[in-house]
């Protein structure tokens, strides 16, 4: 009989309920980036490249700004 009130008191106690939905949720995160990891880091690969290519294109035009403007 006591041991079924313990399992009926573990039951009802939602102290690390927080914890178990934050690791569930961490799981199935870590899950799909498994899963989708090719198109994850193509994704990343182009965004980085574009970002790289802007970085260029606005230091092309800044350099074409500076020669425009008269030296003093």
């Amino acid at each position: 009989m006591y041991k079924s009130l313990s399992v009926k008191h573990l039951m009802k106690d939602e102290t690390a309920l927080g914890t178990l939905e934050i690791l569930l949720i961490v799981a199935v995160l870590v899950a799909l980036a498994l899963v989708f990891r090719k198109y994850i880091l193509n994704w990343f690969q182009t965004l980085m490249s574009e970002a790289d290519s802007s970085i260029h294109s606005t230091k092309n035009d800044m350099d074409s700004l500076k020669k425009m403007v008269p030296k003093k």
